[in-house]
């Protein structure tokens, strides 16, 4: 993540809404290696924007405040009684009020009050605040979190898993209290539209920036879809074919497969992206020719005609999905293909490739953070090979052309974000 920070020595009395905004910094971007994620610059020469007013600490060890100073992940940045300082991310903006401590990498907030433009995430002990494309007030203390939307939504996800997650619009506020019990009705209040509308005019102005300047960097944000989502996961599925081919065919199949998606969240709580998925699968399947009276002979032996096949395959998706609270609900469709293989068939038609579209929908219910439990449904088509089984199987099974078949699958599983 690229960003840089800038700090601005203000007196108490320019912390006023309305107060007038500085000239903004100079500095040239980061580089954005791993230990130089970020900037330290002055806006105005003021001896208040130094020593006690703003303090880095690296490694338990102060690091001079020096213009465009690098900042490294876990760097500590804490403002004085008379100091705001900004964080430019690539999703937006972070204005730092006076008393406030914070740690870089994301913007993990001991104490204070920060003012949040565009996507970036907030977190504290008790909620983490996620931005669709907004401005928003973050406040933390012993006695809870304060979140207040000025622009957009907010979904705030409270660290205390029983308590639902909630997605806030502008003008709502909630106060997250660290003694809150999953049965306790939501801290939820509104502001009025002249409050909001002078909150964010007043942070707006102590950012640094002009009003034009702030709607080209949102234009920017906007274009940045976002954080992307990295999640594996590893499921256990089970399919039957329901006909095709003109044939009444009995084949059930068992997979063990892995899965890695990547989505990105877009506005409106809603997540776009890919799946990759590949596993090993086994099965076995009732040939289509076979007479009634070998039938018989074959459950004798304990149904012999139920022809084994296994093999590996490979699916490739794209997804939407969209997270409410706890829940995400995720469509996809792709195309599934393998390599399947029938041992008691001739050599010659033991092998064969088999391909075709898929359809499914998944659940995903957050079990921990980092952490779900996955329910999946799978409609698919494909070009399935089949063999015949000689009169009382008493030999190789012979190899048929292969038909198109719809198979309803399941699988359930566990997904870990990365």
């Amino acid at each position: 993540m690229m960003f840089r920070v800038f700090v601005l020595g203000l007196s108490l009395a320019l912390l006023r809404p309305g107060a007038a905004s500085a000239t903004p910094s100079t500095c040239p971007k980061p580089t954005g290696a791993a230990d130089a994620l970020a900037r330290l610059d002055r806006l105005e020469s003021s001896k208040l924007a130094w020593g006690r007013g703003v303090q880095v600490t690296r490694d338990g060890q102060p690091v001079p405040a020096e213009a465009c100073l690098l900042l490294r992940r876990g760097d500590l940045v804490e403002t004085g009684a008379n100091v705001t300082v900004v964080i430019q991310f690539a999703e937006g903006l972070v204005l730092l009020m006076p008393n406030t401590r914070v740690r870089i990498g994301s913007i993990w907030t001991y104490f204070g009050e920060l003012f949040s433009f565009g996507r970036v995430k907030l977190q504290d002990r008790y909620v983490t605040a996620g931005a669709e494309g907004t401005s928003y007030v973050f406040r933390s203390d012993p006695q809870g979190t304060t979140v207040t939307v000025l622009q957009g939504h907010v979904r705030v996800t409270p660290e205390q898993e029983a308590i639902a997650a909630q997605r806030l619009e502008s003008g709502q506020r909630v106060v997250v209290s660290p003694n809150a019990t999953p049965s306790a009705a939501p801290n939820l209040t509104r502001i009025s539209p002249a409050e909001v509308s002078e909150k964010l005019q007043s942070y707006q102005a102590l950012t640094g920036y002009s009003a034009a300047e702030l709607a080209f960097l949102e234009q920017g944000f906007t274009k940045l879809i976002g954080r992307p989502r990295n999640t594996a996961s590893l499921l256990v599925q089970g399919s039957f074919s329901f006909g095709g081919g003109g044939a009444a065919m009995e084949i059930g199949a068992s997979s063990l497969a892995l899965a890695w998606s990547h989505r990105f969240p877009v506005p409106g709580a809603f997540q776009f992206g890919s799946r990759l998925q590949g596993g090993a699968t086994f099965g076995r399947y009732r040939s289509p020719v076979t007479d009634e009276p070998t039938k018989r002979a074959e459950a004798a032996n304990a149904g012999s005609a139920r022809l084994p096949f296994q093999g590996a395959f490979a699916k490739l998706d794209a997804e939407l999905g969209r997270n409410l609270g706890l829940w995400t609900f995720v469509g996809s469709l792709g195309l599934r293909g393998g390599w399947s293989h029938q041992p008691d068939v001739t050599d010659d038609g033991a092998n064969a490739f088999v391909w075709g579209p898929a359809l499914s929908a998944r659940t995903e219910y957050a079990l921990a953070r980092g952490f779900q439990g996955l329910f999946e449904i799978e409609l698919s088509v494909q070009k399935t090979p089949i063999a015949a089984c000689p009169i009382d199987c008493n030999g190789p099974a012979v190899p048929l052309d292969s038909i198109w078949q719809a198979w309803l699958g399941f699988a359930i599983g566990v997904g870990v974000d990365l």
